[in-house]
């Protein structure tokens, strides 16, 4: 099987995380944990990945049909997104185990699964921004991305402060966004 597949399948589990957390709304603490541990499975599947992608002597790009009109479905691992990948397989994980002391489920019952939820999108979504080989692919993933960050940075909604923070965050991503769109339309004009 090749790196990228591996990759691609930690990313999965990396994003479904939160959801298989959710499962455990009633009982908050076993949800935290369990969405913690399909984080680190993620994880660990995604650095096996990286492995051997680094080892394999050529580029292998994984292209899947999808039904969006324009653009395609195609990752790749090149030295550079392997690079990058390392991070982002590395910290979430390392932040959902310290998220059992700092966001302690019992303390937070009601906004546990949606912080999960949201954490194990942003990690997932940041992985495939790294390894995104077509643009559209990459603007989705971007945005989803960009999203999750914001449910899990605004989890405390009732504090004023995170929501003003929040909508900070939510405008600077999304003018960003667009400058994304304006590079990526030069760039289409330009080839």
């Amino acid at each position: 099987m090749s790196g990228v597949v591996i990759i691609l399948a930690g990313i999965i589990l990396l994003a479904l995380s939160g959801l298989a957390g959710s499962l455990f709304a009633a009982r908050p603490a076993a949800g935290q944990r369990v969405t913690t541990l399909v984080l680190a499975a993620g994880s660990a599947l995604g650095l096996y990945g990286m492995a051997v992608a680094y080892g394999e002597p050529s580029l292998h790009t994984l292209r899947l049909p999808w039904p969006l009109p324009w653009g395609e479905f195609a990752i790749a691992a090149d030295p550079a997104s392997i690079l990058f990948l390392g991070p982002v397989f590395v910290v979430p994980a390392l932040g959902s185990f310290y998220g059992w002391e700092y966001w302690k489920a019992a303390e937070h019952p009601r906004t546990t699964w949606r912080l999960c939820t949201a954490y194990g999108l942003l990690a997932g979504a940041m992985g495939l921004v790294v390894i995104a080989r077509d643009g559209v692919l990459f603007l989705l993933a971007w945005e989803l991305m960009a999203l999750s960050a914001y449910f899990a940075a605004t989890v405390e909604e009732s504090d004023p402060e995170v929501r003003q923070a929040g909508w900070v965050y939510l405008i600077a991503t999304h003018m960003g966004t667009l400058c994304l769109f304006a590079l990526f339309a030069l760039w289409n004009h330009a080839t």
